[in-house]
């Protein structure tokens, strides 16, 4: 088969760029696959972010069983990226139905802490709050 481990940019594996689209189009067998060959779920690209923060950045129904596939593979939870924005952030920001609500808990199960700051001061809860 082919080796997903080749180098794309400055020492990242494609695996690794390539989990952060499957993640963020919520292709679950793609991510099954790249996390299987060894994607580094925690990987995080030149704006610091992670396939977490992909997942939850679009306005959808947040898919929990990526979620949950990323965690399981030690996606870090609290990461955030260059804007001090975590997946908490971006998830309580775009949230949409009993999915979102699903996902949130999931990552607060995980030790999502709902008291990081971004760059301007604000917290996810303040995200979701501005959101209602």
């Amino acid at each position: 088969g082919a080796n997903l481990n080749v180098v794309a940019n400055e020492g990242d594996s494609v695996a690794d760029e390539l989990l952060h689209f499957a993640a963020f189009y919520k292709d679950i067998e793609l991510v099954k696959l790249l996390l299987d060959h060894g994607a580094n779920s925690s990987y995080a690209d030149v704006d610091g972010m992670t396939a977490l923060h992909y997942l939850h950045i679009r306005v959808a129904d947040q898919d929990d069983n990526i979620a949950r596939l990323l965690l399981k593979h030690g996606a870090n939870v609290n990461v955030q990226n260059k804007d001090g924005i975590s997946p908490l952030h971006y998830l309580l920001y775009n949230i949409s139905g009993e999915t979102s609500l699903n996902a949130a808990r999931l990552l607060l199960q995980f030790g999502a802490k709902c008291d990081l700051m971004d760059q301007k001061g604000n917290t996810s809860t303040s995200f979701g709050y501005r959101k209602r």
